[in-house]
């Protein structure tokens, strides 16, 4: 009897050999129907045949169902089967029934877990996540996982990363649909929220040199969330689970899920922000977040959310569309007495007209100072770490305000060090890396070059490996030296800054290649 995992029963003509799931690319999709149609069929209707080679999506049963409807009835031509392709009956009907057979050979375990992991919104799941789908170890849900893939009902496209074809995944969500009752499927996607939420949380608790509160709460008893060793490797998951943290968090749009959406932001903020510049989508989460707060009365997080998009303008370099947002802020954090969301709201103020990687001019650091010496005052008030971090942070503006007053250098140099002792203190290596940032400037500002190089090169270092946060201080180096009139030196800075861009999602782009390309030889 033929393998049920090999499909050998469902063989479609006479003579066939059996066939598999593996995905095909497009040109293989067109060898396979010449192979077994003829070129001369295939080939007398090129579109028909693109069309059926679109539609299936290189999946090769449903070609093989193709061919054996033109085959096998008189009178069918590819342009007869892409007619049914495109209304959507026939063929996809056709192709239920056999996958139906496969499904009912699966143990009931598997059968359930084919079908649920149908719920997951994103392009693969993980070992991990389907753990929180089957309610299994993780030995049980691999070896689930491996009845799946034998069976060609999933592909594991990576090591540990499986995915449906598009035509399976419709099928699955038609089986859970009509077989597990609406509070299953809800607890399933709760689950996959919430791993991926502790995991994500997990990943910046781990990758942030300082602490931040918690605004998650504990890991539910029946969710098993991820821990990882290292920052490095606790990035690298988030990058390989950011498509699906973005698809999960577009089903919490929904209820009863929206209440997920703040925690996700709050996870995500910091990468999608700061370390990979996915500002964009910050936006889009953001303004569904800030709806949700605002219709109900969740006033943290309109002004927590208000600051993030006000922020993101700020990153962008958008500091006129920032500055509404953190207006907003400012009002919720007086309203609510918040001072740490006032004094947040007051210093992004400040930021807008005081940017971390260019001497401001006097109007701008005088504009900004009311701003900054009150978000300070606000800091002050409130005993946190968190809360004396961002002081370090207000200390900038301050800082240049006094570097403009008559006298005022020392002041100021001695509030930039200031900030970089507290970022040191606190153990935030990126902190102080803004705060050094700001010394070269300073220096560069008081044409002391030798000394702002050193600093330069000193943030740079500091930035260690996060290649898109290097890009900042690489730029502020290259300004120095070629101001200095170090040509060689900001040649091979400017090589390390353009190679970062290249593959960078830094976002201000524009701006930074306008300077690269004004270099010595150049000029």
């Amino acid at each position: 009897m033929p393998s049920r995992n090999r499909l050998g029963g469902l063989l479609v003509e006479d003579g066939a050999l059996a066939v598999h799931l593996d995905g095909f690319r497009d040109d293989e999709a067109r060898a396979y129907l010449e192979k077994r149609l003829g070129a001369a069929v295939v080939d007398a209707e090129p579109a028909a045949r693109d069309a059926i080679v679109a539609r299936c999506g290189g999946l090769p049963l449903a070609l093989a169902v193709v061919c054996a409807r033109v085959a096998g009835r008189p009178g069918f031509t590819l342009a007869t089967v892409a007619e049914e392709l495109a209304e959507g009956d026939g063929l996809d009907a056709y192709l239920r029934a056999v996958f139906s057979w496969s499904y009912r050979q699966l143990p009931a375990p598997a059968a359930e877990l084919f079908r649920r992991l149908a719920l997951h919104p994103g392009p693969d799941v993980t070992l991990a996540a389907a753990v929180n789908v089957a309610g299994r170890d993780r030995a049980g849900t691999r070896s689930l996982l491996r009845e799946l893939v034998d069976a060609h009902l999933l592909n594991e496209r990576r090591p540990g990363r499986f995915a449906y074809h598009d035509l399976l995944r419709g099928y699955a969500v038609e089986l859970t649909g009509r077989a597990d009752p609406p509070e299953e499927r809800d607890g399933v996607l709760r689950r996959l929220v919430e791993y991926h939420l502790h995991t994500a949380d997990h990943v910046m608790q781990t990758y942030l040199s300082y602490r931040r509160p918690d605004r998650v709460g504990p890991v539910p008893p029946d969710v098993t969330a991820d821990r990882f060793p290292d920052g490095e490797r606790a990035l690298a998951w988030m990058d390989a689970e950011y498509e699906n943290l973005m698809a999960l968090a577009e089903t919490c749009r929904a209820a009863p899920r929206q209440h997920y959406l703040g925690p996700l932001i709050w996870t995500m903020a910091p990468y999608q922000q700061d370390v990979r510049s996915y500002v964009e989508d910050s936006f889009t989460l953001c303004a569904h977040a800030l709806e949700w707060a605002e219709r109900t009365g969740e006033r943290w997080w309109v002004g927590f959310l208000t600051f993030l998009i006000g922020r993101g303008h700020l990153r962008l370099d958008q500091p006129e569309r920032a500055r509404p947002y953190l207006e907003r802020t400012v009002e919720v954090g007086r309203e609510t007495g918040d001072r740490h969301r006032l004094a947040h709201g007051l210093l992004g103020l400040a930021a807008t007209y005081i940017t971390t990687t260019e001497i401001p001019t006097r109007e701008q650091a005088e504009l900004a100072y009311p701003y900054a010496r009150e978000a300070m005052e606000n800091y002050r008030r409130v005993a946190n770490v968190a809360a004396r971090t961002e002081l370090a942070n207000a200390l900038h503006p301050i800082a240049w305000y006094h570097f403009f007053q008559p006298g005022g250098r020392a002041t100021a140099l001695r509030h930039f060090e200031e900030s970089a002792e507290l970022h040191r203190q606190a153990g935030n290596a990126q902190g102080e890396a803004t705060a050094v940032l700001q010394l070269a400037l300073f220096h560069q500002a008081c044409g002391d070059l030798v000394a702002a190089t050193a600093f330069g090169e000193k943030a740079v270092e500091l930035y260690g490996t996060s290649h898109d946060l290097r890009i900042d201080p690489l730029i502020v180096l290259y300004s120095i030296l070629v101001e200095a009139g170090e040509d060689e030196r900001a040649e091979r800075v400017r090589g390390e800054a353009t190679v970062l861009l290249r593959t960078a999602r830094y976002p201000d782009l524009v701006r930074l290649e306008k300077i690269l390309k004004a270099t010595p030889a150049q000029s």
